[in-house]
């Protein structure tokens, strides 16, 4: 779902609000920053409960449970390792997967800032890691997958 904030969704310029709060324009104060974030993640909540309450009109209440609670381990799994992509020493440097994905989202988040343009920030790629198991299905589907070049 990541790659949508980098996009116009029904004219909705999600991607304004995905540039300006995690990929942190320098110029914005702490406040707006705390601000935009809050509101990118309050989207990210409507969304889970729109899934939730789908899952709940079409299957029985323990599968709803079981998605709800995979859904909140994966989340907090995926805000952790993205975490630890900007942790200079992370711990978990000492495993290739996670030292091939920090690569991964650096690419995702080379793009030219400075421009401020729409064009620079949607041409980005990497935008729907899945983490060590998933990887980069949806990038792949997408054509938005850069790979890590050898040096």
């Amino acid at each position: 779902m990541h790659f949508l904030l980098h996009k116009k969704v029904f004219g909705i310029p999600f991607y304004l609000l995905h540039l300006k709060a995690h990929h942190r324009i320098d110029y914005l104060s702490d406040y707006k920053l705390n601000y935009l974030t809050l509101i990118e993640h309050m989207i990210w909540g409507m969304l889970i409960l729109a899934y939730s309450a789908l899952y709940y009109w079409l299957f029985t209440t323990w599968i709803v449970g079981a998605f709800v609670i995979e859904a909140l381990i994966s989340t907090l799994l995926t805000y952790y390792v993205h975490l630890q992509y900007e942790t200079k020493e992370s711990w978990l440097s000492k495993y290739a997967w996670f030292v091939t994905g920090r690569k991964l989202h650096l690419i995702h988040h080379r793009y030219r800032p400075s421009s401020g343009s729409y064009e620079s920030f949607i041409a980005s790629k990497n935008d729907a890691f899945g983490g060590p198991i998933t990887g980069n299905i949806m990038d792949h589907l997408a054509g938005t997958y850069e790979p890590v070049k050898p040096l």
